[in-house]
């Protein structure tokens, strides 16, 4: 069986849905974490895993759309996570490639999603760009030193990586790797096995510009295969028994 870490399927109109979940299937994908990138998508990705058994949640805000969350907004995001469902506070994070002017604002925003990470006893599915050793040390000052989650869709360098690992993230790569000569080939061939996922980034964008769905999971599974000189079978039963080891994580609000 295989497993995509990081999705968004809260936006396909119903007849998209339907087939992406086929095709995935149809690949043997049957665990899906489907995830949140503001309050109302978050909501749905909750409604969507509630009405199908192989999807779960993550709920979070996206720093691309970062704001401090008021009063209001934190109960809302925690009483979201509080679904036996979501198993991540996510889609969380920094970026410094596409929206660095916000870079303070985003800090504020995760300092706060790590600190409800905390308090309901779930781990983070994050987003960083060019932001890797700022992650760190928010991840430090918060008092992190083995931050549990994973980082998905992984374009860093090899230093970033080690760093990822240091903080106890899993690392989860996606498409890049079907682009012969990627960076993520040489990291793909040193990350250990025990700590690799493996994610699409499905989304309605992706899905209508160029038929990106989580069944490609195979795909990206065949090439990491080929770069470790290793068999399909392994990597299978490697990031699909990860994703679940980290999906065990969650404690609840009363851990």
């Amino acid at each position: 069986m295989f497993a995509d870490a990081h999705v968004h399927l809260d936006r396909l109109k119903p007849k998209e849905l339907e087939l992406m979940l086929r095709l995935s299937q149809e690949a043997n994908v049957e665990m899906l974490i489907s995830v949140g990138i503001d309050l109302e998508s978050s909501a749905r990705a909750v409604s969507l895993a509630q009405s199908e058994s192989r999807i779960w949640a993550a709920v979070g805000v996206h720093p691309w759309y970062a704001r401090p969350l008021d009063q209001q907004a934190y109960h809302q995001l925690k009483k979201l996570a509080t679904h036996p469902k979501v198993l991540f506070i996510g889609e969380v994070g920094l970026d410094l490639n596409r929206a660095p002017e916000t870079l303070d604002v985003q800090i504020t925003l995760l300092r706060q999603e790590i600190r409800l990470a905390t308090e309901m006893g779930l781990p983070l599915n994050l987003h960083c760009r060019q932001a890797h050793a700022k992650l760190r040390e928010v991840a430090t000052e918060e008092g992190f030193t083995s931050l549990t989650g994973l980082i998905h869709g992984f374009d860093g360098d090899l230093a970033a990586m080690e760093r990822c690992l240091e903080l106890g993230l899993f690392v989860s790569f996606g498409r890049t790797l079907l682009n012969t000569g990627s960076e993520a080939e040489a990291l793909v061939r040193r990350i250990p096995l025990d700590r690799l996922l493996l994610d699409t980034d499905s989304s309605v964008r992706s899905w209508r510009q160029n038929q990106n769905h989580p069944g490609r999971i195979a795909e990206i599974a065949q090439r990491v295969a080929d770069l470790r000189g290793t068999s399909l079978a392994e990597i299978e039963q490697a990031t699909y028994s990860n994703l679940c080891l980290l999906a065990e994580r969650r404690k609840g609000p009363d851990h």
